[in-house]
């Protein structure tokens, strides 16, 4: 189990702000919200019939979310079973070609600073597990 490294008075220094769990995706000339349904749920019919991915990447999503939260970081980072995150994603997830390039190429490659192809896997779902589980935020003077 991950135990916090801040006090509270580190924290409070922080002035950490926080990110509505969910993103902004270009599509076209529009954006599109994709939120979490399970933090938002009154965007959850938004989420489901919005233009990034199909209902079905959607429902596979939120399988993989799911497990994310059941598992402990132990199981996450267990060995074996190493893919690329682009393999992972689609062939492990079973998500379309469009949900990993409309969402999470984007997104993780912006985090790892590294293409989908050159992701580990295990570090991929790593940090989707810290998203699933926790909130997201920034320092209010930056880092």
């Amino acid at each position: 189990e991950l135990r916090s490294v801040l006090t509270e008075e580190d924290r409070a220094r922080l002035d950490l702000r926080r990110f509505l769990p969910g993103a902004l995706v270009r599509v076209g000339d529009e954006f599109a919200r994709v939120s979490d349904p399970v933090r938002q749920p009154g965007r959850i019919v938004e989420s489901l019939l919005g233009p990034v991915g199909s209902v079905a990447d959607k429902l596979k999503v939120g399988g993989m979310r799911f497990g994310a939260t059941m598992a402990t970081v132990d199981e996450v980072m267990a060995p074996g079973g190493e893919v690329t995150t682009e393999e992972y994603l689609r062939d492990v997830v079973g998500l379309s070609g469009s949900m990993v390039d409309r969402f999470f190429r984007p997104f993780y490659q912006g985090i790892f600073l590294a293409s989908l192809e050159e992701q580990s896997s295990t570090m991929f779902r790593f940090v989707f597990k810290m998203f699933a589980d926790g909130e997201i935020s920034l320092p209010s003077q930056g880092m």
